[in-house]
């Protein structure tokens, strides 16, 4: 049989996709198709070992039908099914769709995310954390294969750090103090977006001059918000302890880099535990993250008192680490998941090869 050929897709504006997808890509030696040009110039300056390929919407279908065979994607079957189903009947071919997690947020826990995938056929995991939430959602049994890919991201991070280090000093190149460094990264509140705005505002009322604060908000947030956030800009801007991060994909490099993680339920946190450093929740009944870090308000002026003063606590550097554990698989193997997808889809074709 000719070896199938593979590619990752991000269809649409999900630029919160391409840091899960690319690196993928690109430790898997296969293109990335995405359907924006914008799109396509983050993607191949922010992941110079990618290769990019742009379609546009009018005949990316049939043209990812005709020139793949397995297509790797954050969407779920039912939307990936209407996108390429007419494509599929012209052709006369049936794509394998293989889901892509972006991200491991607690928020996951509270709505139907999850529920979704109840159609996949193949869905990649991280680790074991994963499996057991897809177990709690019931859709566990429904899907065909499930593969634990473990931090694939911090992997590529490493093999690109000196490209993706000199690329994030670049971006920060307006912060020249020695002070600490604090990342804040919520999550995006798809139903509360106002409250981070005025949580964003509190802490930039109360950063004293020797922290630095980089934040750095979900991309669906600075779509929703951007007029909100224009005025917000404009007023701290021009402090010599504050920026904000908005064109820089790839989270690995920042993580490393700063000192201090401020967030919430966002996966960021999940990427963060590999770093062993401080932590600091604006929730604390986010389950299990929380456990990893300190509980701090946001209706305290003192917030970075706190932050500051806290001392280093040996249960909570354990707490970390058995946490990143069981979200990430260490001993995941690339290249075994990639010989697994090949003799799947050979079943997987030989089922559907009389579809139409």
């Amino acid at each position: 049989m000719t070896k199938p050929n593979l590619c990752a897709l991000i269809y649409g504006k999900s630029l919160s996709h391409l840091d899960h997808v690319a690196p993928l890509c690109s430790l898997l030696d296969i293109p990335l198709v995405v359907t924006e040009e914008s799109l396509q110039i983050i993607a191949q300056k922010s992941y110079i070992d990618l290769v990019v390929h742009y379609y546009d919407y009018e005949d990316a279908a049939v043209r990812i039908v005709k020139n793949f065979d397995i297509v790797i994607s954050s969407l779920p079957s039912p939307t990936f099914q209407s996108i390429f189903m007419v494509a599929e009947y012209l052709v006369q071919k049936k794509l394998l769709n293989i889901w892509c997690p972006h991200g491991n947020s607690d928020k996951g826990e509270n709505t139907y995310f999850f529920e979704a995938l109840s159609e996949e056929t193949v869905a990649l995991c991280y680790g074991s954390q994963m499996v057991e939430k897809l177990k709690r959602k019931n859709v566990f049994g429904n899907i065909n294969l499930i593969l634990e890919i473990g931090n694939y991201r911090h992997l590529h991070y490493q093999k690109m750090k000196p490209f993706f280090n000199k690329l994030l000093q670049n971006a920060l190149k307006s912060l020249h103090s020695k002070n600490t460094k604090i990342l804040y990264a919520p999550t995006w509140r798809e139903e509360d977006n106002n409250n981070l705005l005025s949580d964003l505002e509190v802490l930039l009322k109360h950063l004293p001059e020797d922290l630095d604060l980089i934040i750095k908000l979900h991309p669906n947030t600075l779509i929703q918000k951007e007029y909100e956030l224009l005025s917000i800009y404009t007023k701290y801007e021009s402090y010599p302890n504050v920026i904000f991060l908005s064109d820089f994909p790839s989270i690995y490099p920042l993580l490393d880099f700063v000192d201090i993680y401020l967030g919430d339920t966002s996966s960021i946190g999940y990427d963060f535990l590999i770093f062993d450093k401080p932590m600091f929740f604006l929730n604390a009944d986010s389950e299990p993250l929380s456990k990893a870090g300190v509980a701090v308000s946001i209706k305290d002026s003192k917030i970075f008192d706190q932050i500051k003063n806290c001392l280093p606590d040996p249960t909570l550097s354990e707490n970390r680490q058995k946490l990143y554990e069981k979200a990430f698989n260490k001993d995941a193997n690339l290249n075994n998941i990639l010989q697994e997808i090949l003799t799947f889809y050979a079943t997987y074709k030989e089922a559907n090869s009389d579809i139409f």
